[in-house]
């Protein structure tokens, strides 16, 4: 299956390195809606995990309708602790889990590609995926399996 040349909608996470890759992985499919959505973004748990404000996500990402992005530190904590990060809990991950469940329940598409990290997609799939670093995974899934 070409699901990029399929995709009707892309979900990434505001973490530059996501968009980076939705960005290369998607340049061939100019039809495709794009949003940018915190509910996937990386487990904050060390620096590279920390996000990027969002009126800066705002000029970075023109082509992206930024989607759950009202406040400003979107990130888990209150932005302030760049030298000590606090460690999101699983319980706050589970509720983006959640969260990023519904979201796609409400989109009218028969492809939906949703570009996020490992750590992401392990938690929501356990020990059923591992996937590699910097790898493209196809994960077809009904929405009530996670």
């Amino acid at each position: 299956m070409d699901l990029v040349g399929k995709t009707q909608i892309l979900v990434a996470s505001p973490l530059k390195r996501a968009v980076q890759t939705a960005d290369l992985m998607f340049a061939g499919n100019s039809s495709a809606r794009r949003l940018v959505s915190p509910l996937c973004a990386e487990r904050l748990h060390f620096s590279w995990d920390v996000g990027t404000v969002t009126s800066e996500l705002k000029t970075l990402y023109v082509n992206y309708e930024l989607i759950g992005l009202d406040k400003e530190i979107w990130w888990y904590g209150d932005g302030h602790h760049r030298d000590s990060i606090p460690h999101e809990p699983l319980e706050s991950v589970y509720a983006r889990i959640a969260g990023l469940r519904d979201l796609l329940a409400t989109i009218d598409a028969d492809v939906i590609s949703v570009v996020c990290h490992g750590n992401f997609i392990k938690t929501i799939m356990g020990d059923l995926l591992a996937p590699d670093n910097c790898s493209v995974t196809d994960i077809t899934s009904r929405l009530n399996s996670f």
